[in-house]
């Protein structure tokens, strides 16, 4: 077993768990060129802006989804939409509080009017009670 393969593990298990179809990680990686993974699917990821949500970002990006990226400060998550843009992926950033229901309803109105709708939430910021 190489070094990568609890994280591997722990993609495969968050792939099977929110997504509605599942592969082993053998049959698919995030990087091959046939047919992606997420291809056509939108994603919304809040805590976008560092750390593990922006890694899911970017892996989802990867996989072949347009990803709308949220987070309270708008520079952080403008590194992370610049960076999928970079790659030659669809994002868009959208600056959210998660405790801030109109923000959050703002959020999804603009996701929704940009890319159609919604197909994927991935709630990766963090709140403080």
């Amino acid at each position: 077993m190489d070094s990568t393969e609890p994280i591997r593990g722990a993609w495969r298990n968050h792939f099977e768990r929110h997504c509605c179809f599942v592969k082993t990680y053998k049959e698919t990686t995030v990087n091959h060129s046939d047919k992606k993974l997420l291809q056509d699917k939108v994603a919304v990821i809040t805590g976008a802006g560092g750390g593990i949500g922006r890694a899911i970002a970017l892996a989802y990006a990867n996989a072949g989804a347009a990803v709308v990226c949220s987070a309270r400060r708008e520079a952080d998550i403008g590194e992370t939409v610049a960076q999928i843009e970079a790659a030659g992926g669809r994002a868009m950033a959208q600056v959210a509080d998660v405790v801030d229901y109109p923000a959050v309803a703002r959020l999804f109105e603009r996701t929704s009017e940009r890319f159609g709708g919604v197909d994927i939430v991935v709630a990766s910021a963090g709140v403080a009670l």
